[in-house]
């Protein structure tokens, strides 16, 4: 046997093992930077709302009706970009007072929370069209009682074991509310609570 063919055989395979390495991609580790986006989710919230309440106000419109609306497309819209944020507010007008709770677990399931000792449960735990605010014992129509002050207690909720107060003095239409983010073992908070 010749051995002049087994060195080109030979060179062949190493060439092409050579080729091979050069062209195929092999397996790399790459770190990618997550975006948060719950500052950005947050802010939008709070000032999107106050234009939202400015125009129930100018338009007499039910301003329950028109910061639900809002609240409800702003977390379908905003859960697109992290469907981890929810928010719990007080919102206090002429009509009376008003708490809704659409805060997410970290497994993204509706979270409860607690004003005046009882359970509000998430809008995200209820079924679709039922109403998921509790009105604090006043009514949604003619004026607040006299003794509707920061001691009542009607805007203060619960939520694991923390106490936010989002009363605030002053005339209304006011809106107090509390946005949580949570993952994993992170919480992040954006409120303006007392």
């Amino acid at each position: 046997m010749k051995k002049r063919g087994q060195m080109y055989i030979v060179s062949a395979v190493i060439l092409g093992v050579i080729i091979f390495g050069l062209v195929s991609k092999s397996n790399f580790l790459e770190k990618k930077d997550v975006e948060d986006n719950f500052d950005e989710i947050s802010e939008n919230y709070v000032i999107e709302g106050s234009e939202v309440i400015n125009y129930g106000v100018n338009k007499d419109k039910n301003l329950f009706d028109v910061f639900n609306t809002f609240s409800s497309n702003f977390l379908d819209y905003s859960g697109k970009k992290d469907d981890k944020v929810g928010v719990v507010y007080v919102l206090t007008s002429d009509e009376g007072i008003e708490v809704k709770n659409c805060l997410k677990d970290k497994k993204g399931k509706g979270k409860t929370v607690k004003h005046k000792g009882q359970n509000l449960t998430s809008c995200f735990e209820q079924s679709k069209g039922s109403v998921s605010s509790l009105v604090g014992n006043l009514p949604l129509s003619g004026d607040l009682p006299d003794d509707y002050s920061e001691s009542s207690g009607e805007g203060k909720i619960e939520i694991d074991g923390i106490e936010y107060d989002l009363e605030y003095e002053g005339e209304d239409p006011k809106i107090g509310y509390v946005i949580i983010k949570e993952e994993d073992d992170i919480i992040k908070v954006n409120t303006n609570a007392k």
